[in-house]
Order: structure tokens, then C-alpha cells, then sequence
């Protein structure tokens, strides 16, 4: 059995603990980040893929959180600009809408005054007339004008939490997925190591940590019971689910955000790879996190609701291209899970509870937002520090890029890459949105074996140096973490299975694996694709 020692332990690898093992590494300490399964693969996939201040949180007073979003959402889009990326929003206007003309133009005006160094477009408000110039296929009856808004747009979201990962182990950080924590080790009220479980092996590992930081987003309760604590209720959960449509009849070009005709709710319309994301969604969540899938009901509500506001849609559940549900950790809230609960998030000290249920070094991280991920991190960060008592280095993550954000890396991405000008434009665009300024790392894959940048297959333009990109420089263990969650080929209408069979096979032929592996991966993935399909 190994053992190893550390000063912080980071476990989850969404977001939130990616971003927290990044903070602690540039700020010089020897941090391990565990994650049971693949980075980003849970709650952080479910989203819906925005980077936004978060406008309805005006209405409940949240202002401090719509600030911070807002200079959040700036620095993502500066540091992650092949991720991250502005988007115009509208917003439509009706007498029998919950929120007023006047009271959406005042929420506006409050918006851009809590981000005045934005470098995005100012709101306007459209007369009908030339709202529905923008928007000629919405419902016009009762319409009173359109409202025009900028946020951002998070494409791939899964490869924002890897970049995270990647930047914390690039600057010292120890990294495993596929490990389980199947315990502490506890002396005194002090967490003194935990106790790791290699899911694939089998191979046990005690690693002795001065800090643990509990980043497991929905499985936070769960994990804390591990150290011995039980009826903390870290949590107010609530599930959320979004379809994914092949096309929208009379979608506009930008997203649309509006109100539900069944209940008012908040919906909003994202272009996405050619297809729309419509969510979320807002229930109490039913068993495992993990085993999410859109209840019956869900899924007619958001049907109805788009034909609602666009009534040439005239959408059924053919279609759907396919849906995916996620759980929201919210911190709790006495109330349980509410769309009033707050969506700030709490740092919880255990060390220093009164309750008689204390466990020194170990800290919890519940709520939060994508948005706010990195700021967020940052408290965190300054936690363990604070805890550990120890210098650390001075550093401002704010200002510093992603590892695939290098600006002037991705323009002369054209002199470095074999061949640039003779790949296709579309699958440039692509590449480029995917790795940024990391195709430096395709680029010497390729010069060192040209046959890699041949295409895996004649459509979908996924180069052979993408797979062995994502094993060799990007953790990726399965097939299923190299077309979700690395090269991105799942998150079309097929979910990936016109191309999993001949990206496996290419591996496998690569990489020597054994017919029994191949064919182990390629059940596996096509068994993952199950929970995004839709039956009525």
C-alpha cells in the first residue's frame, strides 16, 4: 500500500475543485486532486453552458453576486477566449408578463451599472416593431417590445474544468481520476490522511493531508459522513434538466430568453453545435445524482413552452436530439430545495463547528456557480492557507489566461501547424474553439508523425492526433472521456455513435489494446449514450 503526504487534498473534479487544486498549485503548495470518475463529467456537464451575472438574482437582492458574476463572466471571457465567448440575449416583452417593461429596463440599467468596465455591449430596448424585426417568429399578441441584452456563452464547458486540472498539475498538482475515497483516518477530531481506492486496479493508497477539501458538489453530505459526521445537511438540492432540439423552426440567431406560458418560469433558447439547448428545469431530485435522467413530465413542459413562444415551432419529441439532467448542489436552505434558495456558495470550516461534530482539516464547499468558479476557488484557497499557516505565493488567477487562452498563441496557431491552410475551415474553427492556444501540443504530435493529422474518419474531421492527444496529454482514460469530454464528438444527434467505432478502433490499433478492452470500451460508451435519449 502507498503512501504519500500532501498539504491539501482536493476531492471532485467539477468545476469548482479543479479550480480549487489550480489556486492552491500557483500558490506553491503540494496539492492532489481526486476525482471517482472523469473531470467534469457530473454536475458541471449538466449546465447551461453560460457564463452570466445572473439578471433574475437582482429580483431577490443577491446584488454582491451579481457584481462578482459580472467581473467573473469579464475575466473568463479575457482568459478563456476559444471557450468563452459574448452572446446577445433577448428578452420579450408582454402586458401579461410577470416582469413590467419598466421594471426589465430598470433591472437593465442596473446590470450594466454593476459592470461598468465590461467589455461588452450595453442593453437596448426594442420597440415591438423592431423587436420583431429580431425575433419575427415569436408570439406577437400582447407583445410590448423586446429587451437586448449581453452575456457569454460557455460552448464546451467540460474542457474549461479540464483546463483547470491541466493547470494545476502543469504547475506541480497530483491528479488521479477513476479513484475512489473509501475513508479517513481521524486521531483526536483531526483528519490526518484519507484512504484512496484506484477504481480500474484495485490498488489502495493512504495519503496523509494537513487540509481536505470537500468539493464533491451533489455527494458533499455523502463524503462528510465518511469522517464520521452525519445530519450536517450541507445541502438543498434540486435537479435540473434540459432537451437538446435538432432544430427549432423560427429560432432566432441569438438566445432567447422568456417565460414559460405554464408557470412564468425563466427559460432561455442556446445555439449550440448546430442544434438548441433549451432548460432548465426545477424539481426535487429523485435517488443517486449520478442516474439523472428528465422525467415525462419535464420534458412536455419544455416542449410546451417553446411552441409557446414560438409558435411555428410546433416541436414534438421526435425532435429531440437528446436531454441531459444534472443536480444543482445548492447550499442548503431551511426551506429545502427552492428556486428562491440562494446561489451563492458557503465554505464551511469543520474544525471550527460547535456542535460536537468537529473535524479539523477538513473543509466543505457547497453551492456556487460555474460563473463564479474561479473567485470562488480563491476563498477557498485562502481557507486553506489561512489553516495551514504558511507562506504562500502571491497570485492573482484573475489576470492569468487558461492554458489554451494565449491570445497571440492562437493567432499564430498558422505557423506552427503542418498544413494549416489545407484543413477544412469548419474543422479549424473547430480545432481552434476546442484547444485554443494547447493546438501547440497537436502541432509537435504532428511533426513528429504526419500521419497523425490525417482524419480518423472523411466527415467529422476528428485528426488522429486528437485521441492520442487526449490519452498521452489530457488524463483521458475511456473512450467515453475522449468523445465527451476531450474531442467533444458525443454532443451531436447521433450522441457520437457514428464516429465511436472507428475512433475506438484507431485507438486501439495505437495504443496495442486487446480485443477484450475494445470491445469492453465500446459497449461501455454505448451503454453512457443511453441516459441522453428520449422515449415518450
Amino acid at each position: 500500500m502507498r503512501h504519500s503526504e500532501f498539504d491539501a487534498v482536493v476531492i471532485g473534479g467539477g468545476i469548482h475543485g479543479c479550480g480549487i487544486a489550480r489556486e492552491l498549485a500557483l500558490r506553491g503548495l503540494s496539492v492532489l486532486l481526486v476525482e471517482r470518475k472523469d473531470f467534469g463529467s457530473e454536475t458541471t456537464a449538466w449546465s447551461t453552458r453560460l457564463a452570466h451575472g445572473g439578471l433574475r438574482y437582482l429580483e431577490t437582492g443577491e446584488i454582491g453576486l451579481v457584481r462578482e458574476a459580472l467581473r467573473e463572466r469579464e475575466n473568463l471571457v479575457r482568459n478563456a477566449p476559444h471557450l468563452v465567448r459574448s452572446a446577445k440575449i433577448a428578452i420579450p416583452l408582454y402586458r401579461s408578463s410577470s416582469r413590467s417593461k419598466s421594471l426589465v429596463k430598470l433591472g437593465m440599467l442596473a446590470y450594466d451599472a454593476l459592470s461598468l468596465r465590461k467589455s461588452l455591449p450595453r442593453h437596448q430596448i426594442l420597440s415591438k416593431e423592431d423587436g420583431l424585426s429580431l425575433l419575427p417568429s415569436i408570439a406577437s399578441a400582447d407583445l410590448t417590445g423586446v429587451a437586448v441584452y449581453f452575456d457569454a456563452h460557455i460552448e464546451y464547458v467540460e474542457r474549461l474544468c479540464l483546463e483547470n486540472m491541466l493547470d494545476a498539475q502543469q504547475h506541480g498538482a497530483v491528479v488521479k481520476n477513476y479513484c475512489e475515497v473509501s475513508g479517513f483516518s481521524i486521531v483526536d477530531e483531526k483528519l490526518k490522511a484519507v484512504h484512496l481506492t484506484n477504481i480500474s486496479s484495485g490498488d489502495k493508497e493512504i495519503i496523509d493531508a494537513r487540509v481536505v477539501v470537500n468539493a464533491a458538489g451533489p455527494w458533499a453530505d455523502d463524503l462528510s459522513k465518511l469522517t464520521g459526521m452525519i445530519d450536517l445537511d450541507l445541502l438543498s438540492a434540486l435537479k435540473g434538466s434540459h432537451v437538446v432540439f435538432k432544430d427549432i423552426k423560427g429560432a432566432p440567431n441569438c438566445l432567447l430568453h422568456f417565460e414559460s406560458i405554464s408557470d412564468g418560469r425563466a427559460l432561455i433558447i442556446v445555439p449550440w453545435l448546430g442544434m438548441y439547448v433549451v432548460g432548465s428545469t426545477e424539481v426535487e431530485p429523485d435517488g443517486d445524482p449520478r442516474d439523472s435522467r428528465i422525467g415525462i413530465d419535464e420534458l412536455h413542459y419544455l416542449i410546451d413552452s417553446v411552441n409557446g413562444i414560438l409558435p411555428e415551432a410546433m416541436l414534438t419529441i421526435d425532435d429531440v436530439a437528446f436531454t441531459y439532467s444534472g443536480v444543482r448542489p445548492l447550499a442548503f436552505d431551511s426551506r429545502g430545495g427552492s428556486t428562491k434558495t440562494s446561489r451563492r456558495h458557503k465554505i464551511i470550516d469543520h474544525g471550527s463547528e460547535e456542535d460536537g461534530q468537529r473535524v479539523d482539516g477538513f473543509i466543505s464547499l457547497v453551492g456556487g456557480k460555474i460563473t463564479t468558479y474561479r473567485s470562488t476557488a480563491e476563498e477557498v484557497a485562502e481557507c486553506v492557507i489561512s489553516k495551514l499557516r504558511n507562506d504562500s505565493l502571491s497570485v492573482d488567477t484573475a489576470v492569468l489566461p487558461l492554458p489554451g487562452g494565449d491570445s497571440e498563441g492562437m493567432a499564430g496557431v498558422s505557423t506552427i501547424f503542418p498544413s494549416w491552410s489545407e484543413i477544412e475551415p469548419t474543422v479549424r474553427s473547430r480545432l481552434l474553439r476546442t484547444y485554443g492556444s494547447r493546438l501547440e501540443i497537436l502541432a509537435r504530435l504532428i511533426n513528429y508523425d504526419g500521419g497523425l493529422a490525417e482524419p480518423i474518419m472523411e466527415s467529422g474531421g476528428i485528426l488522429k492526433a486528437e485521441v492520442v492527444h487526449s490519452f498521452e496529454s489530457e488524463m483521458a482514460v475511456t473512450l467515453e472521456d475522449v468523445l465527451a469530454r476531450r474531442i467533444m464528438t458525443t454532443w451531436t444527434p447521433s450522441l457520437g455513435l457514428d464516429h465511436v467505432e472507428a475512433i475506438g478502433n484507431f485507438a486501439s490499433d495505437y495504443f496495442g489494446w486487446q480485443k477484450t478492452r475494445l470491445d469492453d470500451e465500446l459497449r461501455s460508451y454505448r451503454a453512457y449514450v443511453e441516459k441522453f435519449r428520449t422515449t415518450s
